[in-house]
């Protein structure tokens, strides 16, 4: 098998990140026989495409794949791997249960003997949904964007939806916060001075933070960071660490497959959790003043239909006439596929999209008002879109309809992978 390398489609251009991957798979590579996702866990956070990139290079200079790399390589692409661009991390990242248990364990040794042990989780609600179950004698409380979601899934623990990059309602102090926000540092810093002004003094504060291989600047995010907490009064614990596994989650499985990535890859992502004593006082706390554009905003709302999420940006105003009724597709992709063969905010035409659907689908629409309409009929109705009853109606429905079941074969695949 021909072994292809374009470095014009490696993720990351910085010299110094591609070689520190090149040394860091040169060393964990063990030869014949890689379990992939066993291989992908050990590496620190390098992203599944990156990986292989490096391997066809170094494979390249020195031959590294060995005489098993051509089933090695249709193990992963059934086709020489196609173009892919970086992927900053997304939301919606759920821990697996193995990190699960790692944290509630961890929990049950640092607040052994309390009377009534309390833990805020801001950002991950597989925590407070295992806690609720596993430490029914705990107050649990979820911070969360989406946290009404969780109702039938919970017994007694307190469920808050709020956007935790704005002022959020009192809250009672907890002994314990959990946090994973985004792997942005200006939204971390949102979440850090959420946690910090309800973590009690002397409490702790369990960050998940992205692996130096997650992107180029991700060392330099770190230490930027701990530089912010130290002054801001949180003392990090740097021997006591907990490594944090997470599910791939259903828009980057199918995006890597757009990308031509075939490997079953369940659960590769990883962070570690860093550990910090909350050490505030009145004249050393966290402040963070944010002027960086907001990840949710109220331009883009959210339907859910048969488990499927579909955001549209905000229109504004419903349009004259009857949009989308006559002339091109209701719906148009803004690439050339529905489906982006990359995560990255930052990927072409991404911009352009005012339809996103739980599957990484990216259309541009031509009438979001009416789409909108639409959705809320299919969502109250928990079944398949309302055909309007505006002219050219139906044609529009079908198009939604095509991309309703789409996503739910597409999740129905999903989930069988992850989790048969």
């Amino acid at each position: 098998m021909k072994w292809r390398f374009d470095s014009q489609v490696l993720c990351e251009s910085d010299p110094i990140f591609v070689r520190r991957l090149d040394e860091c798979v040169r060393s964990f590579w063990t030869g014949d026989h890689e379990n992939w996702e066993s291989f992908l866990r050990r590496l620190p956070g390098y992203y599944p495409l990156d990986v292989w990139q490096s391997l066809s290079r170094l494979n390249l200079e020195s031959g590294v794949l060995g005489i098993a790399g051509a089933s090695v390589a249709r193990q992963i692409f059934p086709e020489p791997f196609p173009n892919s661009l970086e992927h900053p991390l997304d939301y919606e990242w759920r821990f697996t249960q193995e990190s699960i248990r790692d944290i509630l364990d961890f929990l049950t040794q640092e607040i052994a003997g309390f009377k009534q042990p309390s833990v805020a989780c801001l950002g991950c609600p597989s925590i407070v949904v295992a806690g609720d179950e596993i430490r029914p004698s705990w107050s649990w409380s979820l911070l969360d964007r989406r946290a009404d979601l969780l109702k039938s899934q919970i017994n007694s623990a307190h469920l808050m939806a709020c956007d935790l990059t704005k002022p959020i309602s009192t809250h009672p102090l907890v002994d314990i916060a959990v946090v994973d926000p985004p792997w942005y540092n200006h939204l971390t810093k949102h979440f850090m001075v959420k946690a910090q002004s309800i973590v009690k003094p002397g409490g702790l504060i369990l960050l998940s933070f992205p692996l130096e291989g997650t992107r180029s600047s991700a060392s330099k995010e770190l230490a930027e960071l701990l530089n912010w907490c130290k002054e801001g009064g949180l003392e990090l614990n740097p021997s006591n660490k907990i490594q944090l596994h997470y599910k791939t989650p259903f828009f980057e499985s199918t995006s890597l497959k757009a990308a031509g990535f075939s490997a079953r890859i369940p659960a590769w992502r990883s962070a570690e959790v860093l550990i910090f004593r909350n050490r505030v006082s009145d004249d050393c706390r966290l402040t963070y003043n944010d002027d960086t554009p907001r990840l949710f905003t109220t331009e883009w709302n959210e339907f859910i239909i048969q488990g499927i999420k579909f955001s549209v940006k905000n229109s504004g105003r419903k349009k004259d006439g009857k949009q989308g009724c006559s002339g091109g597709a209701f719906l148009s992709p803004v690439w050339r596929e529905a489906i982006l063969p990359s995560v990255s905010t930052n990927f072409v035409g991404r911009a352009r999209a005012n339809l996103v659907t739980s599957g990484n689908r990216f259309f541009e629409c031509s009438d979001p008002y009416l789409l909108a309409e639409m959705l809320l009929a299919g969502q109250n109705r928990d079944g398949g879109i309302n055909i309007s009853t505006n002219a050219g109606g139906e044609r529009n429905a079908r198009e939604l309809n095509s991309v309703l079941q789409s996503e739910i074969n597409d999740r129905t695949t999903y989930l069988k992978e992850m989790y048969d």
